[in-house]
């Protein structure tokens, strides 16, 4: 059952606490990494599935190749 202080995730659906939404200055997700662009009125993820997105981010940001401005190696 949701509770007015629950959300659901939209990537696994898992229901889970928001601070905030509780009136909170803070929230669980504050501890996180800011590496996620903060959308107005965007879906929070849960816990688990912000550790995926942001464990994904980082690895996906150390395999991209350096960018050569003027093309040469």
């Amino acid at each position: 059952m949701k509770t007015p202080a629950s959300k659901t995730c939209p990537r696994c659906q898992q229901q889970f606490r928001c601070d905030i939404a509780c009136g909170q200055d803070t929230c669980w997700c504050f501890e996180f990494p800011k590496v996620l662009p903060l959308v107005e009125n965007a879906e929070c993820f849960c816990p688990d599935c912000l550790q995926k997105e942001i464990s994904a981010r980082a690895i996906a940001k150390k395999e991209e190749p350096p960018q050569i401005e003027d093309g040469s190696l």
